[in-house]
């Protein structure tokens, strides 16, 4: 079961990706995973955590699409 901070964490991401008008399908694609994928579905529900790597390029993602500069913690912490 996910905890308190670990929800609003993915809450964060999901707001901001929505925000961004990026789909999950297509943020898995960004990533380099197979589009149809339920992977990164999986990982922005709190089933499998994020590496170092993928948060960087969300964050880079996101902040491009979003046309500011994001951090991680805005991000993936509380």
């Amino acid at each position: 079961m996910k905890n308190k901070n670990q929800k609003k964490t993915l809450w964060n991401l999901k707001k901001l990706r929505e925000e961004a008008g990026i789909k999950q399908y297509k943020m898995a694609e960004m990533l380099g995973y197979a589009p149809l994928s339920s992977y990164y579905c999986k990982k922005e529900k709190g089933m499998f955590e994020f590496r170092l790597n993928e948060m960087i390029k969300i964050k880079e993602i996101l902040s491009e699409a979003l046309g500011r500069e994001l951090t991680l913690e805005e991000i993936f912490c509380e």
